[in-house]
């Protein structure tokens, strides 16, 4: 297969997952594997958005390759459970491994690692914000990364084979209508604000999703690791 084209095919498929979150418009979602047992909720005018996208000429344009991702952004205060990392990650060259953090009302309250515990405090007292999350991104387990079966202690690669949070900074692009609003009024919304914005992954083969509509309808995204959209 051409290389562009199957490109192109898997854009397509990401736009898919992207139009079907966003019909769907979820409240909630509530992660639990063996490890995990998270509940986020999603501000409203949340937005889904793809690793591929168009530039201002509506050229195709990937930011990162290759992407998997289709993500958005929980409400800054609206996270509660724990939730545990299914991956190594690199921050200021020193691996953090094998970890958990526990959000209480959004904040991280609590955090224990087997590996580079230091550091990983060091990145969640970065500000105020870096206590809280900024991104939600969906990936199946099964994927080209995640196949390998390497992990390349680099987020850009490993980001690609899990679903995935970020501690800090949201995207202003994941909320719609966000174009002028000052950062008060983005706050508001559910918008967190940082120096820092770190992706860690927590997806793996058990990884249950489930999520949750305004009107109460119960959705299953993800079973057993396999995205259901």
């Amino acid at each position: 297969e051409d290389p562009v084209d199957a490109w192109r095919k898997h854009n397509a498929d990401l736009k898919l997952r992207m139009d079907f979150l966003n019909d769907k418009n979820f409240k909630t979602l509530k992660f639990k594997s063996s490890k995990t047992d998270l509940t986020m909720e999603l501000p409203e005018g949340h937005i889904w958005l793809s690793g591929a996208s168009k530039d201002p000429n509506g050229v195709d344009f990937n930011a990162n390759m290759p992407t998997e991702e289709v993500f958005s952004m929980p409400h800054k205060f609206k996270v509660n459970g724990i939730v545990h990392s299914t991956k190594p990650l690199v921050y200021g060259g020193n691996v953090i491994d094998d970890f958990a953090l526990t959000f209480k009302d959004g904040k991280i309250v609590d955090f224990t690692a087997e590996k580079g515990a230091e550091t990983l405090g060091k990145l969640i007292d970065t500000d105020e914000g870096s206590h809280y999350l900024g991104e939600v991104a969906l990936v199946p387990f099964k994927s080209p990364i995640s196949d390998t079966n390497i992990v390349f202690f680099n987020t850009l690669f490993d980001e690609n084979a899990s679903c995935h949070l970020a501690i800090g900074a949201s995207y202003p692009t994941c909320l719609k209508n966000s174009d002028g609003l000052s950062e008060e009024e983005l706050k508001e919304r559910g918008l967190n604000y940082s120096l820092t914005h770190v992706d860690f992954m927590i997806g793996d083969e058990h990884m249950n999703i489930k999520g949750y509509t305004r009107d109460g309808q119960e959705v299953d995204i993800m079973i057993d690791g396999r995205l259901q959209v």
